[in-house]
C-alpha cells in the first residue's frame, strides 16, 4: 500500500481517520492524500466484512421485496472478491458508499494521538487494474 499526502509518501501506521465528524468541512484548509491499494493487500478481515455487507443487502432485500442496491441484486449477490474481478464500478461505489470505515479500520491502526494525518473524507474511490485507490482531503496533526 502507498499513502500520499500532498504526493509525498507517509508511513500507514502513522495515519488514522475521524470517526466523528467524517466528512464534514474542514475549518482551514484540507490536504489531498490518496491510497493506492493491490486487490491482494486487502485484508481478510475487509473481506468478510464485505462479504457480510453483500449477504445482509440480501437478506435485506428479500425482506422488503425491494433492492437498495439493484445492481447488486440483478448479479445474484456475488461475493467481493467476484465484483472486484468483474465489476469495477460497483466495486467502487460500495466502498466509497457503504464500506468505507470497515476498509480505513482495516488499513490504519494508529490511535489518534499517535497520528501524523487524518483523513477527514473520501472523494473519489476508483478500482482498475488490479488496485483500489482512494483519494480525498485530510490534514497533519500539529
Amino acid at each position: 500500500m502507498k499513502f500520499l499526502v500532498n504526493e509525498s509518501p507517509l508511513a500507514p501506521e502513522l495515519i488514522t481517520f475521524r470517526e466523528l465528524g467524517f466528512g464534514e468541512n474542514l475549518s482551514g484548509d484540507g490536504a489531498p492524500y490518496r491510497i493506492e491499494l493491490d486487490f491482494d493487500e486487502l485484508t481478510d478481515t475487509f473481506q468478510r466484512k464485505a462479504n457480510d455487507f453483500i449477504e445482509q443487502c440480501r437478506l435485506d432485500d428479500l425482506r422488503l421485496a425491494e433492492a437498495d442496491i439493484p445492481k447488486l441484486r440483478d448479479l445474484g449477490y456475488p461475493s467481493f472478491q467476484m465484483l472486484l474481478k468483474d465489476e469495477l464500478e460497483l466495486s467502487s461505489e460500495l466502498i466509497q458508499d457503504y464500506l468505507y470505515f470497515e476498509l480505513l479500520n482495516c488499513l490504519f491502526t494508529a490511535r489518534p494521538v499517535d497520528a501524523a494525518f487524518v483523513i477527514n473524507d473520501i472523494g473519489s474511490v476508483q478500482v482498475q487494474d488490479g488496485e483500489i485507490v482512494i483519494s480525498g482531503s485530510g490534514f497533519t496533526k500539529k
